[in-house]
């Protein structure tokens, strides 16, 4: 893992990623529920 030199991007990454799984999470449930 490389070290950044700029803290605040890496907390913000590590906040968006988790954000963004979450979206997608809610998209394919809400599309099975569509679905079926």
């Amino acid at each position: 893992m490389k070290i950044d030199s700029d803290p605040l991007h890496v907390a913000e990454a590590s906040y968006v990623e988790p954000v963004e799984c979450l979206v997608v999470k809610a998209m394919e449930a809400t599309t099975m529920q569509t679905v079926t």
